[in-house]
Formats: C-alpha cells, sequence, structure tokens
C-alpha cells in the first residue's frame, strides 16, 4: 500500500496539534500565566490560518489590534520627558505656552518577528516498506515526535534566557524573542531603546542579605518588591493599577520553603487558561494576595525573577503557527534526492513586554 504525501501532511500537523492541546504539552510557566490573562479567544496554537494571541490587549486600540498578526513589528509608547510648562494664570495674564512637541516627549519600543523553523525529513525507503497505514503512522509518530520537542525546547529556552544585542535588534527579522532574562537585566537594549540612556526603563535589582535583611527566601520578599522598603522603590507605585508584580518564578529549591511558609495560610492551587486549550506548565503555584508564585526547573537556584504578566503580548503569525509546511520528494527539487521526503515546522512568534520596568531580579537567595 503506497503513502499518499498529503495524507503524511495531514497527520503530522494533527499530530502537532494534538501535543500543543495535551495537557502535557511542554511550555514554561510564563505562557500558562499568560494565557489566564488573554482577553482573547483566539489562542489555538497549532491551527492553520488562525492566529493565537496570549497576554492583556487592553492598552491597545481597535486599530492596533486589528494589525496584530500583520504588521511588521509591534510598537509601545513609553515616557522620554516630563513636559514642565504649566503654571496657574492670574486675571488677564499670559497663557503658557509648550517649550516642546508632546509627540517628542514619547518614545517607541519596537518588537519584531522572530521565525522559528525545524527540518524534519523521513526516509521515503521507509513509507514504501510499510505494510500499511499503521505501520506508516507509526514512522511518523517516531519522525515527528523529536522534531516537535527541539521545537518546544528552543521556544521555551527564548521565552526564558532569549537576548539580542542593539545591532540585532536592528534586523528586519529578529533571531530570537526577548526573554524574561533580558527584560530583568539592566542597561541593555529592550525593542531598540538603550535603557542605559532611558534608565526609567529598568528593571529593579535587589541583592538579597544587602538591600533586604536576610538572604533566606520568605513571602515577605514579595511585599518588599511591590511596596519596597529603605532600599528599593516599590513597583506597585509604577504600575497603573497599583498591583506592581503579579507572577514570581524560583528555582523549585526556592519553592519548597516558599510552599512550607504558605501551608495552610495560602493557596495553593494547579492554575490552567479558562476557556482556552490546556497549554502550559501543570504545577502548583502560590496564590499570595494578587501574586502568583511559581517555580521552573530552568530557573537560578539562587534567583527569583518577578514580573508584571499583563505586560506581556505572545502573537502567534497565522500563517505559521506551530505547523509543518507540506511534504516534497526531495528528487523534485533535487537531483539524487529520490528516497527522501522534507518538510519544515514554522512557528512565527513575536513577544514584547510594553512596561519593562516593571520587572524585578533578585539574587542571592537561600532556602533558609
Amino acid at each position: 500500500m503506497a503513502y499518499v504525501r498529503s495524507g503524511l501532511t495531514a497527520y503530522t500537523r494533527e499530530n502537532f496539534t494534538r501535543r500543543l492541546m495535551n495537557p502535557f504539552a511542554r511550555f514554561h510557566p510564563m505562557l500558562t500565566f499568560m494565557g489566564l490573562v488573554s482577553v482573547e479567544r483566539l489562542t489555538r496554537l497549532g491551527r492553520p490560518r488562525t492566529a493565537a494571541v496570549f497576554g492583556d490587549l487592553a492598552q491597545l486600540g481597535r486599530g492596533e489590534l486589528r494589525r496584530l498578526g500583520h504588521s511588521n513589528a509591534i510598537f509601545w509608547n513609553f515616557q522620554l520627558y516630563e513636559p514642565n510648562d504649566g503654571t496657574s494664570v492670574k486675571h488677564r495674564d499670559v497663557t503658557p505656552t509648550a517649550s516642546s512637541f508632546g509627540e517628542d516627549n514619547a518614545g517607541m519600543i519596537e518588537v519584531r518577528w522572530c521565525h522559528y523553523m525545524e527540518p524534519l525529513k523521513v526516509g521515503k525507503s521507509s513509507l514504501d516498506d510499510a505494510t500499511g497505514p499503521s505501520a506508516i503512522m507509526s514512522i511518523m509518530d517516531n519522525s515527528t515526535a523529536i522534531t516537535f520537542e527541539r521545537m518546544l525546547k528552543r521556544v521555551n529556552a527564548d521565552l526564558f534566557t532569549g537576548s539580542l544585542t542593539a545591532a540585532q535588534q536592528n534586523l528586519v527579522r529578529w533571531e530570537s524573542v526577548l526573554g524574561l532574562d533580558h527584560v530583568c537585566s539592566p542597561n541593555n537594549t529592550y525593542g531598540r531603546v538603550n535603557r542605559t540612556t532611558h534608565t526609567d526603563l529598568n528593571p529593579v535589582a535587589i541583592t538579597a542579605g544587602t538591600d533586604t535583611d536576610t538572604t533566606a527566601i520568605s513571602l515577605d520578599l514579595i511585599d518588599i518588591i511591590n511596596h519596597g522598603n529603605a532600599n528599593v522603590t516599590g513597583r506597585s507605585q509604577k504600575s497603573p493599577d497599583g498591583q506592581g508584580c503579579n507572577l514570581h518564578i524560583v528555582h523549585p529549591r526556592l519553592w519548597q520553603s516558599l510552599k512550607e511558609e504558605a501551608a495552610g495560610l495560602y493557596s495553593i492551587v494547579v492554575p490552567s487558561m479558562p476557556t482556552n486549550a490546556a497549554i502550559g506548565s501543570k504545577r502548583p503555584a502560590i496564590r499570595y494576595g494578587d501574586n502568583w508564585i511559581t517555580y521552573d526547573d530552568t530557573m537560578n537556584s539562587s534567583i527569583m525573577q518577578s514580573t508584571r504578566i499583563e505586560s506581556w503580548v505572545l502573537e502567534v503569525d497565522p500563517r505559521y503557527n506551530f505547523v509543518p509546511q507540506p511534504f516534497v520528494a526531495k528528487s523534485e527539487v533535487e537531483e539524487g534526492g529520490e528516497f527522501i521526503e522534507w518538510s519544515q515546522l514554522h512557528a512565527k512568534l513575536r513577544v514584547s513586554n510594553r512596561e519593562p520596568y516593571l520587572n524585578v531580579e533578585t539574587t542571592a537567595l537561600t532556602p533558609n
């Protein structure tokens, strides 16, 4: 029984989609919590010609919303300078005039697309020798699973550690998304803006034991991050709703100490995306007031990274939504390629943080 190339493509696509919709899809916690605040219902990963958007889009106007998934870049405004030309006016006094144009007081963070591709090839002889549909599907399962996991691993790693230099951010297509590590690192370039010059966009860096009374991690650290102490300016006063950072990620070693402190006092739950596919991490999180505290194995064992999850938006281009291109016989495009069927798995992503100053990295932490 001969295989059908279109059948290979369809089966591979459904294979990827099933894995993405699977409760055990291997995404890190960032995507889970971005889905929790998503105001869009277009969160269908792995579906061709369907956009996927994770995050809070409340600050985007209708025009910008219509451009999502089609524009080359997404722009977020930030304040460059504070005008100081106004004054009280006496009777029949002179009306104050602005010394600069209002549009010149606003800067723009610009974030561009990153196109991930994973090549996949299958031996034509193996498919020819398969004894039936079940054998063909078994070959495709084994062939695609590793490719798919490599794609997820690459995207996952960049969501945390993806970084680009200023020169790399000037390219039309970025080589990586800018992950949490990059956003939490001060004095670099974020969204083509030099944070050495525009220091108001810098995150807060806290050294445990120096900026705090102890290196031992505790839930009190969340209050310091958001409300401050003698050495730290809390993030709540900088956020639009006074909430500050509300997602805090640590290494499992540190999370265990927080779990023991929270037991019996605060909720420990496994959050999931409402009305969306069960995508993301399936691991417990501490609900501390308006804050989520969870863990990730890839985190440094002495660091906590804190962010405002509503500041993040992840977009997936509808043309490249974790889908494979149709399989092609290599012999059709290259001499000597008779025994190879090949494809490419595509994921075109844009990850942006509109408030990079609402991030905190706490270092030198110990479990107790």
